[in-house]
């Protein structure tokens, strides 16, 4: 489970840094992604302490979070249903940003 949860972030992201990469107009602009998405994701999708002490009203918020699924799935030690649905959202996530970057390349004009 670990590798393949590290294999399918890793290409999660590397999608991301390509969809951020082509819709940033300057490199200033990428801290804005940073500051705003990444930095929130990764403090409260169970990285430092677990989902379920953070109040019950930013819960969904932080269910839909990939980076939430990811550390659901590196923890597991069985492929229980929890964790084929996290697998499933991380596919999801991951193809959807492959799908969507590489459309931002193949319409890339100068």
């Amino acid at each position: 489970i670990f590798i393949l949860t590290l294999f399918l972030n890793s290409f999660l992201f590397a999608n991301l840094g390509v969809i951020v990469g082509m819709r940033v107009r300057s490199h200033e602009d990428t801290s804005t992604y940073s500051n705003f998405l990444i930095m929130p994701m990764a403090f409260f999708s169970g990285t430092f302490f677990p989902i379920d002490k953070i109040p019950v009203i930013f819960q969904p918020v932080i269910q839909i979070l990939p980076l939430t699924h990811t550390n659901i799935l590196i923890r597991k030690t069985t492929m229980d249903t929890e964790a084929w649905i996290s697998l499933g959202i991380i596919v999801l996530y991951a193809v959807g940003f492959f799908i969507y970057g590489s459309r931002l390349i193949r319409n890339y004009s100068e």
